[in-house]
Formats: structure tokens, sequence, C-alpha cells
């Protein structure tokens, strides 16, 4: 990063190379050595951070230098006032020189740590749980490794935003000088210059794909890179719009980005962005909304007051939110929750169930069913670890699974059979650990469905939960933004609209209960959130800062001892099997954390957010747009 700073080679061998020769320990055989990329990944790994924090600096510096004014700087020579812009630009020119430079390196580096090879294990446990933690290491680098890719990525083009530096003449996409140019109309307030160039860049946008593929199932680093780095972009654009008004061109947005995945899909596994993206967007908007609604922030109370003017919003937010939910919903059909979907159907559970209740005796067990051992068998892959378990000794006797496989039993079948088991395992592991530790058919591997008969109901949970989280996110900004009469109304209107399917949700519980007699407490405390719960703890969270600043200076506590009557409603009840903290008090000991620490202005102070302009509308103003969003794309 420095000039005069020069690598020293550790091994002092006198040899140039790559972080691995492409050969890699044998793992288990003969030549089998120390793990040499756990002590690379650590050296790698503080480097990284080092060059992530670097980019993060310069966002800084170019964000306050657009701020200062040349006046106020005494170090400039008063004789030659036009000699800080000057000073300005070529400084913040050489940064985005140095951030490309690093770019390029970083892209090699990705490469090679992408290339370095680990062997296959064998079968035994404790072969596939170290194949499992040198496979999550290498994983783990690499995911590194591309974050601080991205970040310098958008470290350059923000530098390029805020600087109004001439854009690269040559771009390697089509997209780039468009969104560049977007970028720093979005910095400087010129609202006419985005509407100028708004409709050919979502024309190129089109032909571009967010999707990517994760490197575990085959997916490019570079690729990764290239597609989160135009995320990165689009993000920005999706915050800076609604705060200048232009909420029509963030639908637009929005609907674009929906239209890239979908037209361009890169295969089952693929990672989607639009998720993050429509959060974003989303309540961006909700923000600009609760801007253009003009009131008076009062304190929380323990019956909070709705207003003409929140009632007002709350009309414009259900204007707003019924065409996006619209294009969530869109979005969720196509996005797998949890592998137990796909045996959500009497026709696909039934063969599947029968599958387990004949081969999970000497199959399912205890050793077996380690989270380490599940990992590294979905790592590489159930058709390899079947043919190593034929090759075991005895395995015909200890496994009735060998012996009917290829025969009675399709190979096909088989492994996608055990997928599902074992994915759905690994994802919901805390309620393995309660079904292991609670219940007398955990020792009987055979019966491993009663578990996942369970887990197919908390999968058709979260699927509601999830088409429900735009409802969440309005909620959240409302309350954030102190509206508590608004974030009242939204509440209940959240908790009319669950209640059928709330009640349904249980009473299939309490007929899994009564089927397959026994209790699993942590399910039983998910569903009994009826869909409202993270309302309750947003609510909650808008009570710790106000809470905390009361007990702080003195005199009365109406925050605090409203939060306290609160959570005493929440520890009424015990939940859980105490393998994992409730996620409400996750969610008050991480706000706490924020409010006790340096203010938000200090807390931000590396976040280039702040730096945006701002241009607030009129409620009325804001509606006219909305009505518009169906008909600019239907």
């Amino acid at each position: 990063a420095y000039e005069d700073v020069v690598y020293r080679d550790s091994t002092d061998d006198g040899f140039d190379g790559d972080i691995s020769d492409g050969g890699g320990p044998t793992f288990g055989g003969e030549e089998d050595t120390d793990f040499e990329l756990l002590e690379e990944a650590e050296r790698i790994s503080e480097r990284l951070e080092f060059f992530s924090m670097l980019a993060q600096l310069w966002k800084l510096t170019a964000g306050l230098s657009r701020e200062t004014s040349p006046a106020k700087t005494d170090d400039i020579d008063s004789a030659d006032p036009d000699s800080a812009p000057h000073e300005r630009q070529e400084i913040l020119q050489g940064c985005v020189s140095r951030l490309q430079g690093f770019y390029e390196k970083l892209l090699e580096l990705l490469d090679s740590v992408n290339r370095y090879h680990i062997a296959p294990p064998g079968v035994l446990s404790d072969s596939l749980a170290e194949f499992d933690r040198r496979q999550g290491i290498k994983s783990i680098l690499l995911d590194r490794i591309i974050d601080t890719t991205v970040e310098v990525a958008d470290a350059k083009s923000f530098v390029l935003s805020v600087s109004g530096l001439p854009l690269p003449e040559v771009a390697a996409s089509d997209w780039e000088e468009p969104a560049g140019k977007i970028l720093q109309a979005v910095f400087a307030a010129d609202v006419q210059t985005i509407k100028a160039l708004w409709s050919d860049f979502l024309a190129l946008l089109e032909d571009e794909t967010l999707l990517y593929m994760p490197i575990s199932r085959g997916g490019k680093p570079q690729s990764i890179v290239v597609s989160r780095g135009l995320g990165q972009i689009l993000r920005r654009l999706l915050v800076g719009l609604p705060k200048l008004g232009m909420l029509l061109e963030t639908f637009e947005l929005i609907s674009t980005i929906q239209t890239m995945e979908r037209e361009h899909p890169v295969g089952p596994g693929g990672i989607t962005e639009f998720d993050r993206m429509f959060e974003i967007g989303f309540k961006a908007i909700i923000n600009a909304l609760v801007s253009a609604s003009k009131t008076t922030r009062k304190p929380p109370s323990a019956k909070t007051h709705a207003t003409k003017a929140d009632n007002e919003l709350i009309n414009s937010l259900e204007q707003a939110a019924e065409p996006l939910l619209y294009r969530w919903l869109g979005h969720s059909r196509n996005i797998r929750l949890s592998v137990l979907e796909s045996v959500s159907s009497p026709q696909q559970w039934s063969p599947f169930k029968k599958f387990i209740e004949e081969y999970g005796h000497d199959l399912f067990t205890q050793n077996y069913m380690g989270y380490g051992n599940l990992r590294a068998i979905l790592h590489q892959g159930i058709g390899a670890y079947l043919d190593w378990l034929a090759e075991l000794p005895d395995a015909e006797e200890e496994h009735r699974l060998v012996v009917d496989l290829d025969g009675r039993l399709s190979r096909e079948k088989a492994v996608h059979w055990m997928g599902i088991i074992i994915e759905s395992v690994v994802e919901n592991y805390t309620a393995y650990m309660d079904y292991n530790s609670t219940t007398t058919q955990s020792d009987r591997g055979e019966m491993l469905y009663t578990l996942l008969d369970f887990l197919r109901l908390v999968t058709s949970y979260d699927r509601v939960a999830w088409n429900l989280r735009p409802l969440f996110s309005a909620h959240e900004t409302l309350v954030e933004r102190g509206r508590d009469g608004a974030a009242g109304l939204w509440r209940g209107a959240v908790a009319q609209r669950t209640s059928e399917i709330a009640d349904e949700h249980l009473k299939r519980l309490a007929q899994l209960i009564r089927h397959h007699g026994m209790q699993l407490p942590s399910i039983a405390d998910r569903l009994g959130e009826r869909f409202v719960r993270p309302l309750v703890v947003d609510r909650l969270r808008s009570l710790v800062a106000p809470a905390v600043k009361e007990r702080l200076t003195g005199g009365k506590t109406p925050s605090f001892d409203l939060l306290e009557t609160e959570i005493a409603k929440l520890t009424a009840d015990p939940s859980g099997v105490g393998f994992e903290i409730p996620s409400w008090l996750d969610a008050l000991e991480e706000e706490a954390v924020r409010v006790s620490t340096p203010g938000p202005e200090e807390n931000d102070i590396l976040h280039p957010y702040p730096a945006l302009p701002e241009i607030r509308l009129t409620l009325k103003a804001a509606q006219r747009q909305i009505s518009e969003w169906d008909e600019s794309y239907g």
C-alpha cells in the first residue's frame, strides 16, 4: 500500500510463487503435513482488513472534502485561492489510481486462493470433521477477499461520484459510464441530469445479471465480484433517489432489478441480492414519506394516540406498499427458503418418510448427526459419500442402505432423499439439538422424520413471515423515526391481517404434538410469535435510547419504566430449551450497545450516505408520483 514497503517471504526459500502450487495436502496420506492455508489465511486476513479500512477511509476523505470550504482551510496559500480545489482533485485522482491498482491485485489473489486444492476426505467422522474445517477456512478466506475487493471497487466508485472527476474512458461494461454520471448527479442534487440519462440507463441494466453462483457450487469468484460491485452501485442509487424526491425512479429501479434477476437466471443454488436491495429501496421510500408528513415527535408512552397526520401517513404508506408488495411476492415465489419445501405435499412426503423408516436406524446415529460431519458430507457431495460408505469394512452388515443401493433403491433417489435430510438438519440445527435433548424419538434414527415433520410446519410459517417482510420494514422505519401513533396503526393492521393464518399454524402444531407424541419448545416458541413479535421487538428497541438517556440524566424515567413493563410481559413465560438466548433479548442487547457508544454521527462516520443531499417532497407530491408507478411499470 505504501512505497518502499516490500513483502518478506516467511519461508525464505528463495522461490516466488502463488499461495499454492496447485497440489495441496494429501489429507490422510503419508505426505499429510500441517495445513499451510490456515497460517496463510490468518496472515492474508490481516492485510485484507487493512485494505478494507483504507478503502473506507478514502470514502470518508472524499465525502468530507466536498464539504470543506477552501476559505476555512488554514494551510492553503491565500494568494492562490484556486489551489485548494486543484490540490483536492489531484489527491483524489491519485486515490482513484491506487484503488484501481489494489482492485487488480486483489483479483489475482482471489484467483490464486480459489485454485488451492483440498483433497477429499475418507468416511470416518474424524476425517470428515477435518475436511469440513479445512474447507471452511478456505471458504472464509475467499469470502473475505471478495468482500475486500468489492469494498475497494465501491470506494473507487464513491470517490469518482463525490469528486466529480472525469470518469475512466474505458469501461468494462456499457452501464458503467451512465451509472457514474448518474451517481455524480445524485451527489450534486442534479435531478434534471438524472432524468435525462435514466431511461437509457435502465435499458442497459436489463442486459446485466445480479444473480451469481456461490463458489461452493462452482461459481467464478470474478463473476461474483462484478455482480456484487454492480449491486453496490444500485444500493447507493436506491438510497439517494428517494432523498432527492425521485420516488417514481426508485420504483422503476426496483422493478428493473427484479427483471434483471428474472431474465438472467444462473441455475439452482444461485444467490439473489434482490431481497436486500428491495429492503433498502423500500425503507428509503418510507423514510421519504415520513419526511413529507409534517408532525411533531412525541415521547413514547404505553398508549399511543394516532393523529390526523398519522392517518394521512398510513394512507400514503398503504398506497406505496401495495405495488411494492406485489413485486416482493413475485420475487418470493422463486426463492427457496428451506429444502423441506420440496416435500411439502403428501405425495412428496410419503416416499421421503418411508426412506427414513427403512434406512435411518443404522444411518442417522448420534455420531453421524454431528454438525461438522453433516457439513463435510454436503461439501464433498452425497454421491461421493455413498461411494466411500460402501468401501468400509463390513459395510453391508452395518448399513442396509449399502445392500439396497443400485438395486431396489436407485442411487438417484438415495442421493436426493439424503440431501434433503442432511440439509434440513444443518439449516435447523438448534431445533435438532432441542429434539435430541428433549425427546425419546431421537435415540432411533428411523424416527428422524418426526423432527422433519415439525420443521415442515416451521418452513410454512417462515414462508408467510418472509412474504410479510416489507410490512415489518415499514413498521421498523416508523418506529425509528419516532412516529409511534402511525406505528401503532400499522401494528394493528398487520395483526388483523395475519390473525387467521397464525391460528391455523398453531392448530397444526397441536395436531403434530398429538400425532407424534412429543413437543419441541423451540418450534412452539417460533409459531407462538404469531408473525407480530418482530413488531413488538421494534417497539422495545425504540425505548432503549430514551431509557438510557433518562437513567444517565436522572429525574423521571417514563421510557425506562415502560421498557421494564414490556420486558416483563416477554419474560412471564420461559421459552426455548436454553441453547440460545431469545432473539428479542439479542435485539435489545444490540440496541443497548449501540446507544451506549458515541452518537450516531460518530458511529456512522465511515458511512458515505450522510453526504447525500436531500430534497423533501410534500405528501401530496409524493402521492402523485406513487399513483404513476403502475402506469410506468405495469
